[in-house]
């Protein structure tokens, strides 16, 4: 096994890591609903580092292109994907029956329809990869789709929160999975841009471990969901 290779373990572990800074600062990073100490600077710290570090390592990677360039998905990768689907799935029956008023009842329904859309779309690529054969170009669309009408619906709530804390891990788990999933995506198209692909699934990778200290049930459904869909990009993007 090549080092690169031991990147997706490494942002996995650290990932882990990030998750128990994460949940101390949102035990004992809080008084009166308002941030004190510093309890904040190590999940933040660790994040940089994290980042900095794939940066170093991916930026020497060989870059491909085409679909064909990578190794095959196989088993793993369609039942990863396959799992995928079931929990983002979920999540959007979750945000169906989640009790929500006014504009934010319309626009969670469209997100939670594009939720299962999106999960159709998961099935259909592993389906592909489970007989070796390349996933339609159009499923590469419905999770970046999916994901930036989330990033803009939940920001919507986010933005108005003073304290960036509460959400800036989130944002930022969201953002580098969707980016990661449109660089994968073009390999569809034989445009894919392997390193650019390889580190925004991997620090994605870490960043849904870590916000899923955050809670709530459709945001851990999500996020798992996008953990594995990462985990099955970045395992071919790094591999070779």
């Amino acid at each position: 096994m090549k080092k690169r290779e031991l990147l997706l373990l490494g942002a996995l572990v650290l990932g882990a890591v990030g998750f128990e800074l994460r949940t101390i600062q949102l035990k004992l990073g809080y008084e009166g609903g308002l941030p004190v100490g510093i309890v904040w600077l190590w999940p933040a710290l660790l994040t940089l580092l994290v980042a900095v570090g794939l940066a170093v390592c991916l930026w020497r990677m060989p870059e491909k292109q085409a679909y064909d360039e990578l190794p095959a998905s196989g088993r793993i990768g369609a039942i990863l994907y396959a799992a995928a689907a079931g929990l983002l799935l979920a999540s959007s029956v979750a945000g169906f029956v989640t009790d929500k008023s006014g504009s934010d009842l319309l626009f969670s329904r469209i997100v939670a329809a594009l939720g299962v859309v999106t999960a159709l779309s998961l099935l259909s690529s592993a389906a592909a990869q489970y007989r070796g054969k390349t996933p339609a170009a159009w499923t590469c669309f419905a999770p970046i789709v999916y994901l930036l009408a989330s990033i803009v619906f939940h920001f919507r709530r986010w933005s108005v929160d003073p304290i960036v804390m509460d959400y800036c891990y989130k944002l930022l788990s969201s953002l580098a999975a969707m980016l990661g999933l449109f660089y994968a995506g073009g390999f569809l198209f034989d445009r894919g841009k392997r390193r650019f692909g390889a580190f925004f699934c991997l620090f994605g990778v870490y960043l849904a471990c870590v916000t899923l200290a955050d809670g709530g049930l459709e945001h851990v459904l999500l996020t798992g969901s996008l953990l594995l869909l990462l985990c099955a990009n970045a395992r071919r993007l790094v591999k070779n």
